[in-house]
């Protein structure tokens, strides 16, 4: 049925990032291209922007996607530890999907890490899951009606094209 079809906007540049807001607001869904970003933004504030896409996403029902979290996979079995830990924050911050693309295109072990990455997200969701259970945490199917509620808030977080 073409009247489910969604439109995801890939997010890869500074440009991307300063029509964030019109962008999500036109878009089904947001990947952000998280080695394209890395290029264009200093290394300090790539964390920023993800967080703070990913709690817009995640504010407007709108799922998040982010990409290249295992590159050491393309030739290694295991992911180092920053790359398992990354991942499993992006569950943590709300994320909705990891997109697997050098890893699993040319890499040595793309069902392994397809396994690997997946073991990592459940984990991840468990704690997540679990903290939905006590009240802790929200993700966009049961969001606070107000703001002030949420663990993440935009005052905790940079404006998009402004943390520059």
């Amino acid at each position: 049925d073409l009247n489910q079809t969604q439109i995801f906007a890939k997010i890869e540049n500074i440009e991307g990032l300063t029509h964030f807001d019109e962008i999500l607001q036109e878009a089904d869904g947001i990947i952000l291209s998280r080695g394209n970003l890395g290029i264009d933004l200093p290394p300090e504030k790539v964390f920023l922007f993800q967080k703070a896409a990913v709690y817009k996403c995640n504010m407007a029902g709108k799922p998040a996607v982010v990409t290249r979290v295992v590159d050491s996979m393309t030739e290694n079995l295991r992911p180092t530890r920053a790359e398992a830990t990354d991942v499993a924050n992006a569950v943590l911050d709300g994320t909705d999907a990891i997109i697997l693309g050098a890893e699993t295109l040319r890499g040595l072990y793309p069902v392994e890490t397809i396994s690997i990455v997946g073991k990592i997200c459940a984990e991840a969701e468990k704690v997540f899951n679990q903290d939905l259970d006590d009240g802790e945490s929200t993700r966009f199917g049961d969001l606070p009606s107000d703001s002030s509620e949420s663990p993440i808030t935009p005052g905790t977080l940079p404006e998009l094209p402004e943390a520059m």
